[in-house]
């Protein structure tokens, strides 16, 4: 049903309003007949109509964005949203499914690609129509941070950081699990692993995913640090759990780099 109405937007939309329409305009003509009262419950119906539809793309989402969380699986919401998209390209649900479709890119290792869609997105737009426009500044501006970062941009990717703070401050979420890494993220920029690692005794992760993210995080600082058996540990646990996601690879490649400088230096 779901996908219906991705697929036929303004048709489903029409089509819900008359079955509302069917089903009480008959108790109200018996009611009361005055005008006013028809105006206002058609529009209530209206509104009703354009919310379920348009509410689509979040209950498709829920099964790719848990197998995101809990098996570390970027796939199925890479998939899915890009499928979204080919029909939605307007309206409350588009601002949220390009920035979800960037993410799983991210994870996934394609970060020009996700900067290519960040670039283009006009967060402002929706401050009016969004009831989440706060939250999606913190988790844009976030994930321009996080992109700019793996792409080697540290002063973009710091830009970013102090814009996703100001955005969390203002929405009361700076001690989230999601801002935490964000801090100890830019303390490594900053060639500061003894404050990453600090940052990082607030967190508290609740996915699989969390517990991988914050694994490569403690191994860079832990690398910086020179400490390499704490490194390798965290290292070969992103390699265990952490499933198709891109981390998996980049935590292969410095672990492989760890063990080559032991090599060359006995």
């Amino acid at each position: 049903m779901y996908r219906l109405f991705l697929k036929h937007k303004l048709i489903s939309t029409v089509s819900i309003f008359a079955v509302l329409c069917a089903l009480i305009s008959p108790m109200l003509w018996e009611i009361n007949s005055n005008a006013w009262i028809y105006a206002i419950f058609y529009t209530f119906f209206a509104v009703l109509a354009f919310c379920l539809v348009e509410s689509a793309s979040d209950k498709l989402l829920k099964k790719p964005s848990k197998a995101l969380n809990l098996e570390c699986d970027p796939v199925p919401l890479l998939n899915e949203t890009g499928e979204h998209l080919k029909h939605v390209r307007s309206g409350i649900s588009h601002q949220p499914l390009l920035l979800n479709h960037a993410v799983a890119l991210s994870y996934t290792g394609d970060y020009e690609k996700a900067l290519e869609i960040l670039s283009t997105l006009d967060i402002e737009k929706y401050r009016i129509i969004s009831p989440y426009y706060g939250f999606l500044k913190v988790i844009y501006y976030n994930n321009l941070s996080d992109v700019y970062d793996e792409l080697g941009d540290l002063e973009n990717a710091s830009l970013y950081h102090e814009k996703t703070m100001l955005a969390a401050k203002k929405n009361g979420v700076l001690k989230s699990k999601e801002m935490i890494l964000a801090r100890a993220s830019e303390h490594l920029r900053k060639s500061e692993p003894e404050k990453a690692l600090e940052a990082l005794e607030c967190f508290k992760g609740r996915t699989p995913l969390d517990s991988v993210c914050s694994a490569m995080v403690y191994a860079k600082a832990y690398i910086a640090l020179k400490e390499t058996d704490q490194a390798k540990e965290k290292l070969n646990f992103i390699i265990e759990k952490g499933n198709k996601l891109y981390m998996v690879e980049q935590a292969r490649k410095m672990l492989a780099e760890i063990e080559k400088a032991q090599k060359t230096d006995n």
